[in-house]
């Protein structure tokens, strides 16, 4: 019981850090109210937090919350960008957290979103509906323009995977970073939470790094052994440097 006391005391500090008292209550009890509701598995609330000027969404019932307490709780991306991002490329945007973040931290900025499942990115639309610089691709990055599947249509919402089509059945657009860059010129921040999905896309032409200046990436070796090796290895070749862990991000820079 005492245990139990202490982590419910613990939870309610970080929401009351983050947003305020009054805010962070509202937001905790209405999170954790939904989350222990019977039934409703799929309802969409909101909560009002001050990283965004609109009502944020979420599905309670799924790591929808669990995003949700990494990006705005933990503070995952709380990073020492020390220089002003003006394109963003949100890769894995899932329903848009990460995307709000680094709004609110740097307004200015262009975000190019990339989510391939459907449910996800009609809620990273309805999440970013009232901000004016965002581009969503309902799509997958890979190495190629191969056409692409959901390997994994049941998986948690955090947790879809793509795989190269078997058949011509409709799937998956696949989107590459040369795709991306024809439209934005270069980028300054690379997010990249794709899992497993960075293999392939580091596997290919890695040329697109030469205009990155920075990416922040998960990585999956669970789903892609040999991911972190390849991937620390390509980026080395064109001059990134590792600089810090973050959560479950690594992030490397330019040297």
């Amino acid at each position: 019981m005492a245990n139990s006391i202490a982590r419910l005391a613990k939870s309610i500090k970080y929401f009351t850090k983050r947003f305020g008292v009054i805010t962070g209550l509202k937001v905790f009890l209405k999170v954790a109210l939904y989350k222990r509701l019977p039934g409703n598995d799929d309802k969409i609330i909101s909560v009002n937090i001050p990283q965004s000027k609109a009502p944020v969404f979420m599905r309670p019932k799924t790591t929808d919350a669990y995003v949700f307490w990494q990006v705005f709780l933990a503070g995952d991306y709380d990073l020492p960008i020390n220089f002003l991002p003006a394109v963003i490329v949100d890769a894995g945007a899932h329903i848009g957290y990460a995307s709000l973040y680094m709004l609110h931290r740097f307004p200015d900025a262009k975000i190019i979103a990339v989510e391939p499942e459907p449910s996800n990115a009609g809620l990273y639309a309805k999440n970013l509906a009232l901000e004016k610089n965002v581009t969503l691709y309902k799509a997958a990055l890979w190495r190629d323009n191969t056409p692409l599947n959901i390997e994994n249509p049941n998986a948690d919402s955090w947790s879809f995977r793509v795989e190269e089509s078997k058949d011509d059945s409709d799937g998956v657009e696949a989107i590459t970073v040369a795709d991306i860059l024809k439209e934005t010129g270069h980028i300054d921040i690379l997010k990249l939470d794709i899992e497993g999905a960075e293999k392939e896309l580091f596997s290919g032409d890695s040329s697109w790094l030469d205009q990155v200046k920075m990416v922040i990436l998960e990585l999956h070796e669970k789903y892609a052994p040999g991911c972190t090796e390849l991937v620390h290895n390509v980026l080395t070749k064109h001059g990134f440097k590792k600089s810090l862990d973050k959560g479950e991000n690594v992030i490397y820079q330019k040297q």
